[in-house]
């Protein structure tokens, strides 16, 4: 069956035996667009563009193996993995319950530019440790050179702190939206409300565990929420705390480091401890976009049920 895409036109060939009784969706490589997808056997939808295609009928007793699939039409390969096992028909969302998929993938933007900043930052603070250790070495440097380095690391440092506050204002946005979205689901009981799943954050001490709690809650709920106290918790809730912690932490000894260095020797160990700031950081970027991305997607998935 070939599958059309109604928001960018882009057509799929997925193989028929791939498609469950009741339907299924998948998600367009190009534009993101969720395609509800209905097995052969269930008839067509006219809100779905598909069109059929027959194969020659196969002869009696071979049973040799269906080529892969599926595929992209045009050559291109498409994972099967892709294609959800979600149902074809969404339900209407409960009541004050809002899709967090566009303002995940603006929060995806900004990590992955955040990635990008501290990348840039790792190896602009590399150049700064060999002029360091050059000028340790007695080398000689341009005055020039060191006016050159300083202004880019204040230049990167200014960018890195810009894009934390704004990441940090998404972040807290799309925090508040899922603490939200699961009561809309149906979640009761719960000890964190959407705003104090926010405010822990700027609360000293507190800070250190009560978001992780809060995180830990929505994630149960977002999986199951008529009966999420029963619900074990993710691998990476406590992977991405963790690095949550350890990131805080190597950001505000680093900044330590680089406001009371005077010596040379003083100036390269404060180097080194922004770049293993920054790749700490890195990590903690990328763990976000996956727990961000899978909670997502397990809310949304709530409203898609069998017909």
């Amino acid at each position: 069956m070939i599958v059309v895409c109604s928001k960018c036109n882009a057509e799929y060939n997925i193989r028929d035996d791939k498609i469950p009784e009741y339907g299924a969706s998948a998600r367009c490589k190009k534009c993101q667009n969720i395609i509800p997808v209905m097995h052969p056997n269930a008839g067509f939808s006219p809100a779905v563009p598909t069109k059929r295609v027959y194969r020659q009928p196969t002869p009696a007793g071979d049973q040799s193996t269906p080529p892969p699939g599926p595929h992209l039409v045009g050559g291109k390969s498409i994972n099967e993995r892709q294609f959800s096992t979600r149902p074809t028909k969404p339900q209407p969302a409960p009541p004050g319950f809002k899709d967090p998929t566009s303002l995940n993938n603006v929060l995806k933007v900004m990590l992955i530019a955040s990635i990008v900043l501290a990348a840039t930052a790792i190896v602009s603070s590399f150049a700064e440790y060999q002029l360091l250790v050059s000028a340790k070495n007695g080398v000689g440097i341009y005055e020039s050179e060191v006016n050159s380095n300083d202004t880019r690391q204040m230049t990167i440092s200014l960018f890195q702190i810009l894009m934390v506050i704004l990441t940090a204002v998404i972040f807290l946005k799309w925090v508040h939206r899922a603490g939200t979205n699961v009561r809309k689901l149906g979640a009761t009981g719960m000890k964190f409300t959407p705003g104090w799943a926010v405010g822990y954050y700027f609360i000293p001490i507190f800070n250190l565990w009560k978001p992780y709690q809060a995180m830990k809650e929505i994630w149960q709920a977002s999986k199951s929420p008529a009966n999420w106290g029963n619900e074990r918790e993710s691998g990476i809730l406590g992977c991405w705390w963790t690095f949550w912690i350890i990131s805080g932490l190597v950001n505000r000894y680093s900044m330590k480091q680089s406001l009371k260095a005077e010596e040379i020797e003083e100036l390269i160990n404060a180097t080194m401890t922004s770049i293993l700031a920054d790749g700490i950081y890195i990590a903690l970027c990328i763990i976000a976009i996956m727990l961000t991305g899978k909670l997502s997607e397990m809310q949304m998935a709530k409203i898609w049920k069998p017909t």
